[in-house]
């Protein structure tokens, strides 16, 4: 559990990300909300057993972070397999290192570990003056709880038929705090202060505008003809999505044609005087487009793999799109030509450098820019500095430059 100095950082943190703290939440309770709504467990005595966590790799050297990825690995295979595991690493460019771990090593390994959880348990049952005979239930959360070894260790103690294992061990915590932020409409629109601000390039100038019909999270909004979209989003609690579209028209709100699914994370894109959505959600490997008369959404493509979270621009007549996510993060790019015969408007160009998705794509000078976003490093999904630049003329992605994350945190 949190420290004073942790949950200090932790009210800071929502505070510098605009929000309202409702109420701060502890670990353990989060994970008996999550199986209590799941097993419906009543008046019971629970134990919640959290043997996981992360570690802090930013301070260590980089060869100790690849060195405990691999670990992690290894252990993960373990604990689902009786199969001994090959550790790998390349130290150098001549040194590596090979490791066979069996099971029983791993046993041995961190048996003082799993001993000292154990000391944990029987001092949390002293201090609540319970023994394992009162407990109804026990809770086992993080990644770890999976090693057989912990499992049979709780099992000694409690008995076979009191562990549960109605919620994936890596989600029991998150699971129980979406439950209370619903409850409490802490997940909501609600909970941020609502604005809806419009910025005249002209004038340079920046005025409030009338409110939406409603606030929905995850929605996209773009400007086609002298309109503003408002395009799908969630709707109340962040909970399904809505195919409703809203047109910011002379200052004053009007319904919009509605999606033919509901949507969320959209990517709309002008190009050739013509409004296209892309990317998001449901329709992540499907193209519309606004008919002429702008009461309908016409489907007119549809690419091999999904693009959820990519990027797109319109250069030169045509929409680029560019990464994304589908069975994993992508670094591929298509080309979208609006005035292509039907069956050849898609085409694949170059791939990016680097995958990334909910990233962005700019123009300049006839170029495109992807930057930012979310990519992989080592199997693990970190922030992206990279920026690259795309050239039409010879197809080639070249990496240009790189923020410095340390600096922009």
């Amino acid at each position: 559990m949190f420290n004073s100095d942790q949950i200090a950082a932790t009210k800071k943190a929502i505070e510098l990300a605009g929000l309202k703290l409702k109420c701060l939440l502890q670990e353990p309770t989060a994970a008996a909300i999550a199986y209590n709504e799941k097993a419906q467990l009543g008046n019971s005595e629970l134990l919640v057993f959290d043997f996981g966590g992360d570690y802090d790799v930013y301070k260590k050297p980089k060869l100790l972070k690849r060195l405990r990825i691999e670990c992690r690995k290894a252990k993960e295979s373990l604990s689902l397999s009786q199969y001994p595991v090959d550790v790998h690493l390349d130290i150098n460019d001549d040194l590596e290192m090979n490791v066979r771990l069996t099971k029983e090593k791993l046993n041995e390994l961190c048996n003082d570990l799993f001993e000292r959880a154990m000391t944990f348990v029987d001092q949390a049952l002293n201090m609540a003056q319970l023994s394992p005979e009162n407990i109804d239930h026990v809770i086992l959360v993080g990644g770890s709880t999976r090693i057989p070894q912990i499992e049979q260790n709780i099992r000694n103690k409690f008995g076979n038929s009191k562990i549960q294992f109605d919620i994936n061990p890596d989600e029991a915590i998150a699971h129980g705090a979406a439950i209370v932020a619903n409850d409490n409409n802490i997940i909501s629109t609600d909970s941020r202060e609502k604005s809806f601000e419009i910025f005249d390039l002209k004038t340079q100038q920046i005025s409030k505008g009338p409110n939406p019909p409603e606030w929905r999270g995850y929605a996209s909004v773009a400007y086609f003809k002298d309109k503003l979209y408002y395009l799908g989003g969630k709707g109340p609690n962040l909970k399904k999505d809505t195919n409703r579209i809203d047109i910011l028209v002379n200052g004053e709100w009007k319904d919009g044609p509605s999606f033919p699914m509901p949507i969320s994370c959209a990517q709309p894109i002008t190009c050739n005087e013509e409004l296209y959505v892309t990317g998001g959600g449901t329709i992540s490997r499907k193209i519309y487009r606004l008919s002429a008369d702008e009461r309908e959404w016409v489907e007119i493509g549809e690419i091999e793999e999904g693009v959820y979270g990519c990027a797109v621009a319109s250069l030169n007549g045509r929409v680029y799109i560019a990464g994304g996510e589908s069975y994993g993060v992508s670094k591929s790019c298509l080309c979208f030509d609006p005035s292509a015969p039907v069956g050849s408007r898609i085409s694949r160009i170059a791939d990016m450098n680097y995958v990334r998705y909910h990233h962005s794509l700019i123009v300049a000078n006839g170029k495109l820019y992807a930057i930012g976003g979310i990519t992989k490093s080592n199997g693990e999904e970190v922030l992206c500095g990279k920026i690259e630049e795309y050239n039409p003329s010879t197809d080639e992605w070249t990496i240009i430059g790189e923020f410095d994350l340390k600096k922009s945190q």
